[in-house]
């Protein structure tokens, strides 16, 4: 039984860890715009930002990029609740 415990905390620690890292790569993650264009586009021309480092960002590419990165640590975080509960009994 203290093997089964041991396991889980061991689970829960590397859950979390894994979910922190991959909120640390959704808050950094870029995707560098096709053109040196900046502005709002429309009809399905995407929207260029400057970066504060002068870099040409694609703003839509990046925010589904960032989207993706946060569902993976969101279920990393989901996992580690859920072994800490049955770490708990």
């Amino acid at each position: 039984m203290k093997t089964a415990k041991t396991l889980t905390s061991l689970l829960t620690i590397f859950s979390a860890m894994l979910s922190g890292g991959f909120w640390i790569r959704a808050a950094t993650v870029k995707v560098l715009a096709q053109s040196q264009n900046v502005g709002v586009g429309y009809g399905g021309i995407p929207v260029n930002v400057r970066n504060h480092r002068g870099k040409v960002l694609d703003f839509l590419a990046t925010y589904a990029l960032q989207s993706k990165w946060n569902g993976w640590a969101a279920l990393a975080a989901l996992s580690g609740a859920a072994f800490f509960i049955v770490q708990r009994f």
